[in-house]
């Protein structure tokens, strides 16, 4: 019979550390930071901010500030980066530039309990989700930015919004709170509303498929079409309601794809609720 088993190795914590901005810098503290690690962030920190490895950043009180220059926050492809009770706000690109906000080459990113706010790019104002990335916005906002086209969200990847807002926000193209182009996107029990577009007040969705989960899109306003939804890929409401938008036609949902209604309703909304006329099952007037 052999001996004594040997006792295990104890299990080792992940580090974590607290920066305080200004006087102390987020980059440097990034970079210096072992993968799995947790920065405990606070004060204001100015900068355009690049995570490399897998991290998790806790605001106390923390506002991440772009100084109107650059993407804020980058996370890279393949990097897992926690983002919980943080401002992130001022990013600023110029016409071509993806993610004012936030940008996601192609990581995953979990925002909890954040605020993304008045950052300006040419796409995705606030977040800009690449190919193969995914994001996941949990109890929080993406609110009062600008673009070209996504005022608030540009969706290239995975995207899924619970308990979340994007309000605000102004494109002036396709997709005033969202933009979603041949990627996923879910919504559950969140709100999309106050938003701005040529088309697609609320959300452009080019491709799909798009789902909506106990959700609101409302008050929303296109110059074009599509107050609330223009869809030109497949979307599904369940439980959900498209009220009180405004367009040239489809207040509510103008249609181009397969758009389904399970115990959902499009009501009040000017000057009709869904347009081409019978392009939506189940939506009246």
């Amino acid at each position: 019979m052999g001996g004594p088993l040997a006792p295990a190795a104890p299990a080792v914590a992940a580090p974590i550390a607290t920066v305080r901005c200004p006087a102390q810098n987020l980059q440097t503290a990034i970079d210096d930071a072992r993968p799995g690690s947790t920065l405990r962030v606070t004060g204001t920190c100015t900068g355009n901010f690049t995570i490399t490895k897998n991290l998790t950043l806790i605001g106390l009180g923390a506002t991440l500030d772009g100084g109107g220059t650059g993407t804020v926050v980058t996370v890279l492809a393949g990097v897992r980066a926690q983002l919980t009770a943080l401002t992130i706000t001022h990013g600023g690109r110029p016409a071509t530039g993806y993610g004012g906000g936030i940008y996601n080459d192609g990581g995953t990113v979990t925002l909890t309990r954040s605020t993304v706010r008045d950052n300006v790019a040419g796409q995705g104002g606030g977040i800009y989700n690449s190919i193969g990335g995914t994001v996941r916005s949990n109890l929080s906002q993406v609110r009062d930015n600008t673009a070209d086209t996504g005022g608030g969200i540009f969706n290239f990847g995975t995207m899924t919004l619970t308990g979340s807002a994007v309000t605000g926000n102004t494109s002036k193209t396709f997709g005033g709170g969202i933009f979603n182009i041949f990627a996923s996107l879910r919504l559950n029990l969140s709100q999309v509303r106050d938003n701005t577009a040529t088309n697609g007040g609320g959300i452009y969705n080019e491709g799909g498929p798009m789902q909506l989960d106990l959700s609101q899109v409302r008050s929303n306003v296109a110059s074009g079409n599509g107050g609330g939804i223009y869809t030109r890929g497949e979307a599904t409401l369940t439980r959900s309601a498209v009220t009180r938008n405004t367009a040239r036609d489809g207040g509510g949902i103008y249609n181009r794809s397969v758009v389904r209604l399970i115990l959902s309703r499009v009501f009040a909304n000017t000057p009709n609720n869904c347009a081409p006329p019978g392009s939506v099952p189940g939506c009246t007037g």
